[in-house]
């Protein structure tokens, strides 16, 4: 097998011996992701689920919260608690969202505005390439909301 183990700095893989093509960092886990309204959960109860896999600097999450009872915190809506601070880029997010209030049926397509370890739920508009915020009235008390975002740190 072609390649080579360099203790100090990562692994290269077949014939490559370009120190920029090290991977020198893997990483797999879980997290325990947060939605949150303007901020704050008042009265909120969710189940929650988040699995990461980290290569060099990009990040791989997978999400899902299943509200029990949606609080009476009012707000932007934001998901918190993702793993690592990010790097200030975003390749992409999906979500899909199901028994949401306003907006109809299952969605695919929500996006995030990101800031440390926290994302802001956007609705994204792919005809006008504009987006809207997503608030707690788009919300019911048995929304479900399960996505992935890859960005780097």
């Amino acid at each position: 097998v072609d390649g080579e183990i360099r203790a100090a700095d990562g692994i290269l893989f077949g014939t490559d011996t370009a120190s920029d093509n090290l991977l020198s960092d893997y990483e797999v886990g879980t997290f325990s992701p947060d939605l949150y309204f303007g901020g704050a959960r008042t009265g909120m109860s969710s189940a929650k689920l988040g699995q990461y896999t980290k290569v060099g600097n990009v990040v791989h999450c997978w999400f899902s919260v299943t509200l029990t009872d949606k609080g009476s915190s009012t707000g932007n809506a934001q998901l918190q608690g993702l793993p690592f601070t990010e790097g200030g880029t975003i390749t992409g997010v999906m979500t899909t969202s199901m028994q949401m209030g306003t907006l109809a049926g299952a969605l695919s397509g929500v996006f995030g505005q990101m800031s440390g370890t926290d994302l802001r739920l956007k609705e994204g508009n792919f005809t006008t390439g504009g987006d809207t915020n997503i608030t707690e009235g788009d919300f019911t008390n048995s929304s479900i909301v399960k996505g992935y975002i890859c960005y780097s740190i």
